[in-house]
């Protein structure tokens, strides 16, 4: 009886090891990083980012929350339903003050949906200077009017900011 006991018991622990033991993943260079995904969508248009990196600043600004820059590094989306991109990027072309801005054509988002792209850099600060990059895309709605995708960051943002706002510009969509 005793041998019977021992034999369950020794089964039922090698059931269990080969059952329960975990095979731990094999990392180098410490632990890998997981984005955590969100969506932020507003009326007809929307597009993911990564929480840990950026947070929800009202209903159509995502910024960055990793550095304490003067600068900030975000991308916000609004809706013109009564002006085509067209028109859209004349204005900020206008607005920049600067001859050597242009509009161009361009395309964005998951769908590469034909856009109007106006770059706009100014130089900032008065002690210290800083280059502020802000990229525009005006793109046509199916509905009519317009979407303005502005992607505000800085010269010397962090490569993280950079890939951020690259990885929800590439994520935008309509509808």
């Amino acid at each position: 009886m005793k041998k019977i006991v021992l034999f369950m018991l020794a089964l039922a622990l090698a059931f269990c090891a080969a059952g329960c033991a975990k095979e731990e993943p094999t990392v180098t260079g410490g632990l890998p990083e997981v984005p955590k995904t969100a969506v932020l969508q507003g009326e007809g248009w929307s597009f993911t980012y990564d929480s840990a990196l950026f947070e929800a600043d009202g209903s159509a600004t995502v910024r960055y929350i990793g550095d304490d820059s003067p600068m900030p590094v975000y991308l916000t989306v609004q809706l013109y339903p009564d002006y085509t991109a067209e028109k859209l990027a004349e204005g900020l072309v206008l607005q920049s003050g600067s001859d050597s801005v242009k509009a161009e054509d361009a395309s964005v988002g998951r769908d590469s949906l034909p856009a109007k792209a106006v770059t706009v850099e100014r130089v900032v600060g008065e002690i210290s200077e800083v280059t502020q990059l802000q990229r525009f895309y005006a793109v046509d709605t199916p509905a009519g009017g317009s979407v303005l995708i502005e992607a505000g960051s800085y010269d010397g943002a962090p490569e993280a900011a950079r890939q951020g706002l690259d990885a929800m510009l590439a994520s935008f969509v309509l509808g």
